[in-house]
């Protein structure tokens, strides 16, 4: 903590003791195999982006070695590497989504990391957050996965864990000319809402509720164009449950909002 008060950029820019340490080992030995480069393309690579070495170094040290080149080879895109530059620690959700195997442009993707890192700093201790975080933090979950399983989202996207949520629905996307309609929840959040029959407000999720007063949810959610391409087309509905870890398990439901069975995206 004392290094952390003394040096605050490296602080905020490197994170974690561990971390710090190796940081400090590294700028006493210069022990550039350490971070995964040969001392010949380190100096190739820091020439690249002069006056920048502080900020590369946050990030090498915040990945394992076996990431590196393919980190180097990712900071040629231009809004990455902005974006990894203003806090290296960002860099372990880039790490998270390369060892998953995804391509560069979704890794690079300002949205994915944000909704990553999001996932990595309050996995610890959501249970204990508002059920307007818990809502977020489910939401973001189930779109992140999604879209790293080659869906396309059709609404805003949201990736801060106090931005304004969905009030109707949460989730749209696409995949082969197929739609899908999700309501992305925390696991040890409740369940969908039920009836309330002295409102009238069917139970969530269900036909009633996503066609109510003319399917203004689905409306709001992504414009009337889609919203009628999507009615024409016909729609799956999908209840996501996220876990602490990102982890997301999927259920079908039926026209009624109960749950069908396991669907695998």
């Amino acid at each position: 903590m004392k290094v952390g008060i003394i040096y605050k950029s490296i602080w905020y820019n490197i994170g974690s003791s561990p971390v710090l340490e190796k940081y400090f080992n590294y700028k006493r030995d210069g022990s550039l195999s350490a971070l995964g480069i040969d001392e010949a393309a380190w100096t190739a690579f820091l020439a690249k982006y002069p006056g920048k070495t502080f900020e590369i170094e946050a990030l090498f040290v915040n990945i394992a070695p076996s990431s590196a080149i393919k980190l180097a080879a990712d900071l040629e895109d231009k809004a990455f590497r902005a974006y990894l530059f203003e806090s290296g620690k960002s860099v372990r959700a880039w790490e998270d989504l390369y060892k998953l195997d995804l391509p560069p442009t979704f890794r690079t993707n300002i949205t994915n990391l944000n909704q990553r890192s999001l996932i990595n700093e309050y996995a610890g201790d959501i249970a204990n957050a508002s059920n307007a975080r818990k809502g977020n933090f489910g939401e973001i979950g189930a779109d992140l996965d999604l879209n790293a399983k080659g869906y396309t989202s059709l609404q805003p996207r949201i990736d801060g864990i106090d931005s304004p949520g969905h009030n109707g629905i949460d989730i749209v996307v696409e995949k082969d000319g197929q739609y899908f309609i999700v309501e992305g929840k925390y696991t040890g959040s409740a369940g969908l809402n039920p009836a309330d029959p002295k409102t009238g407000l069917p139970k969530q999720m269900s036909d009633d509720w996503i066609s109510q007063n003319d399917f203004q949810r689905l409306r709001d959610a992504v414009g009337n164009d889609l919203a009628e391409k999507i009615i024409s087309a016909g729609y799956k509905r999908i209840l996501a449950k996220t876990s602490l870890d990102g982890t997301v398990l999927y259920k079908e439901l039926s026209p009624t909002a109960n749950i069908i069975e396991d669907w695998t995206p």
